[in-house]
């Protein structure tokens, strides 16, 4: 999607750089045709980044619109009618099967004009999943209205602190770098 495209480099400017500042951000749009770049799309890695001592990490991304926004959630497909594999069975699939798993999931909601972000959280993905295995907290389940999914879902004022990397509201100059 156009929008999607235009926001990247916002993204990276005011958020990635600042978590990650000594790393460039690479694109994974990868031929899928490889081993490796399947096991990265299974694992739900988007970009990669890449220090300057040789160390890689991978990081997850969705970005939603600003009509979203009151939806206060994490929000992955759990499953769809034509059976695809979705967000949501592809992370579960890396984690209890020891798989690649993007270490970060960077969530967000565009502001109207989609020429920056309303909302952003950058969750510790792997810390996070790990957790709900265990039971610390609950995903919930819902419907799409118009079929075309279920979901799984987190309302974002449940998930504690310490899986969150950066928690960033639209009027906070700094966001909250925990």
């Amino acid at each position: 999607m156009a929008w999607q495209k235009r926001i990247q480099p916002i993204a990276i400017d005011q958020f990635y750089r600042k978590c990650w500042p000594e790393a460039k951000v690479i694109e994974l749009d990868l031929d899928k045709r490889s081993t490796l770049a399947q096991q990265i799309d299974m694992g739900g890695a988007d970009k990669m980044l890449k220090f300057p001592g040789g160390g890689l990490a991978f990081l997850a991304q969705r970005f939603r619109r600003s009509y979203q926004a009151r939806y206060d959630d994490f929000t992955l497909r759990e499953s769809r009618p034509s059976g695809r594999p979705t967000e949501w069975g592809k992370l579960l699939a890396a984690l209890t099967g020891c798989g690649f798993l993007a270490g970060y999931y960077v969530y967000g909601h565009v502001n109207e004009r989609e020429d920056g972000f309303i909302r952003m959280r950058i969750l510790k993905l792997r810390e996070l999943l790990e957790a709900l295995s265990r039971g610390e907290f609950l995903m919930h389940y819902g419907n799409n209205p118009d079929g075309s999914s279920t979901f799984a879902y987190l309302p974002f004022k449940s998930i504690p602190a310490q899986y969150l990397l950066l928690d960033f509201t639209e009027g906070d100059s700094q966001g909250k770098l925990l």
